[in-house]
């Protein structure tokens, strides 16, 4: 009887052991991606914020450019 009850106990243990390692593993995955999108988040806002930066380098640039030309035609 001891070692019957002993084994089932065993079992159980194991059972939650496996549990809580699938669900540590869901979590990971779960985290991982929402670490991804996070990050990709980011690298959105830089893009967007290297393209304002640019353009607004370009306008300028422009600017002068199209003074220099006309006075060189």
């Amino acid at each position: 009887m001891r070692n019957r009850k002993r084994e089932r106990e065993g079992w159980e243990r194991e059972r939650e052991s496996k549990k809580r390692g699938e669900d540590k593993l869901i979590w990971k995955k779960e985290r991982g991606a929402q670490v991804e999108k996070e990050r990709k988040k980011e690298r959105e806002q830089a893009k967007e914020g290297g393209r304002e930066a640019n353009q607004k380098k370009r306008k300028s640039k422009l600017g002068e450019g199209v003074k220099n030309r006309k006075t060189e035609i």
